[in-house]
């Protein structure tokens, strides 16, 4: 008798939940995953690195740079996520007139989606990554020297000429 009783109530509960409307999914812009990664930290996300240049330079945007930009996104977010460190974007997409006012090299990673400068105020990013370079192997990512860039960390999916996963701008 009991286990008519949970058969059937199993049933009732099943054909209750088939007579509830299906919900749709909520709007996604394909990072949630990587917001998920380190709980309690903040990642970036693609809209952050785009910093709304896309819309004020729309003429030098361009797909190749969106698709670099959310490979590095992505990149960026698996190495915060196996450092456990949280950041912010300080620069990512730089257009001409905003590279040159940065101060960046005329071949800046930043100008094609493949660069990212990222808040580092006490230095421990920095550190972390000196002392993983196999994490940014993992990720597919090189790091200038912190030594040049002291409140911030520079990232790129790159390889500098020196091919170190460290550089030297």
């Amino acid at each position: 008798m009991k286990r008519l009783l949970l058969v059937a109530g199993v049933a009732v509960v099943w054909w209750w939940m088939q007579r509830q409307p299906s919900k749709p999914a909520p709007a996604s812009d394909g990072f949630e995953q990587d917001r998920r990664l380190i709980p309690g930290k903040k990642v970036i996300t693609f809209e952050q690195w785009l910093m709304g240049r896309d819309k004020q330079y729309p003429a030098e945007f361009s797909q190749v740079i969106a698709s670099n930009g959310r490979a590095l996104v992505v990149a960026v977010n698996k190495l915060l996520a196996i450092a456990g460190i949280g950041t912010r974007v300080t620069s990512g997409w730089r257009p001409a007139a905003v590279n040159a006012r940065a101060g960046g090299a005329p071949n800046s990673n930043h100008r094609t989606g493949n660069a990212v400068d990222l808040a580092d105020p006490t230095g421990k990013l920095g550190q972390w990554c000196r002392l993983h370079t196999s994490a940014l192997a993992e990720c597919g990512l090189w790091l200038e020297n912190p030594d040049h860039t002291r409140g911030w960390v520079h990232l790129q999916r790159v390889a500098p000429k020196s091919g170190s996963r460290i550089f030297n701008p």
